[in-house]
């Protein structure tokens, strides 16, 4: 008896040996405390971009925009296209003059709606631009940007815009920790709460201390427990309500020049599909708690996932490995638009 239990504690640790060895080899980024802390905390946050100055296309007011006036093809195994900017450096026209009989839409976002893998004709805005006469859409979504980001845009152009509607795009992926943990400065630039970033590093370290002493169990948490945690801390109420307040504001921007606002929900992939997935990570819930506690304030809701859910929706609307929308997710999200600006 004693002589199999040994046996099994034996092949156990050899098991154990191997998968450890082979997780060293295979992420060697993890065998160092700091740097998996690091990588750990970007994971958290869902974002690599890094506002500080002297990095690649810093601004000194949004932490960072692409170059301006610009026409860049990308290419990836998934997508090919082409982006052009402004003199801003926003995927946007120019602003003119508004005519009397023209109306004019304000797009606020990240990357989901800045219309990653798609040309302009079948971004959101253009497909908007494209369903009705006399209608301009300026869209100042920008790759990696926040709700507090947003809310910079809004106080910058939207009294020169002077948009009928603002819709802004809160991406429930990465948006609500990061709202959490910045905003926007008397001077409207992106500035952080150094102390609550500290905190959420702290909480970040203390979660995964009892993965530390293993490269491979580092690993296990990068890749599943991590995501986990995003929506944990999302779904509390501090950092819902951060989300909810920059929101507020924008709506007291729209205000002031006229416009009406809508914010829209954005799911990622796996929330939308649904599943084990979804149900382990619990990503559905941040959406809900947003929109619930926006429409407490009063604020106009377009909650995505009241129409596009479900497995083929995932496989239809969003790329398999990158995660943006498809031509067929920019058009539908495009239409809901839309529908919801004809309304009004």
């Amino acid at each position: 008896m004693i002589g199999k239990i040994l046996y099994i504690l034996a092949t156990a640790g050899c098991v154990c040996a191997a998968i450890e060895f082979f997780a060293r080899d295979r992420f060697p980024e993890f065998l160092k405390q700091d740097e998996f802390a690091e990588l750990s905390f970007i994971r958290l946050l869902n974002s690599g971009v890094i506002y500080q100055p002297g990095t690649s296309n810093y601004d000194r007011r949004f932490g960072f925009l692409n170059n301006p006036n610009i026409r860049e093809t990308i290419r990836t195994d998934e997508y090919e296209y082409t982006v052009e900017t402004n003199s801003l450096g926003f995927r946007t026209h120019e602003i003119t003059g508004k005519t009397e009989s023209q109306r004019r839409l304000m797009l606020l976002g990240d990357s989901m709606f800045f219309g990653v893998g798609v040309d302009y004709q079948q971004t959101i805005h253009g497909l908007l631009e494209s369903m009705r006469d006399s209608l301009a859409v300026y869209n100042y979504a920008m790759l990696g940007h926040n709700t507090v980001q947003s809310l910079i845009a809004a106080r910058a152009f939207a009294p020169a815009v002077a948009p009928d509607h603002i819709f802004c795009g809160v991406f429930l992926g990465n948006d609500l920790i990061s709202n959490a943990l910045n905003y926007a400065d008397p001077q409207n630039h992106i500035a952080t709460h150094l102390d609550q970033v500290t905190a959420m590093q702290t909480r970040l370290h203390t979660a995964l201390a009892p993965f530390a002493w293993s490269t491979a169990l580092r690993a296990v948490a990068y890749s599943i427990y991590i995501p986990r945690l995003r929506y944990q801390f999302a779904t509390e109420p501090d950092m819902v309500e951060a989300t909810c307040r920059h929101l507020a504001a924008i709506d007291s921007t729209a205000t002031a020049v006229g416009s009406a606002f809508t914010a829209v929900l954005i799911y990622p992939k796996d929330a939308v599909a649904g599943g084990l997935k979804q149900q382990w990570s619990q990503s559905r819930q941040p959406g809900r708690l947003v929109a619930a506690d926006c429409r407490r304030r009063g604020i106009d809701v377009l909650d995505l996932l009241d129409h596009i859910a479900g497995e083929d929706d995932r496989h239809r609307y969003y790329y398999p490995q990158d995660g943006h929308f498809t031509p067929a997710g920019n058009a539908r999200v495009a239409q809901l638009i839309h529908e919801h600006f004809s309304l009004r």
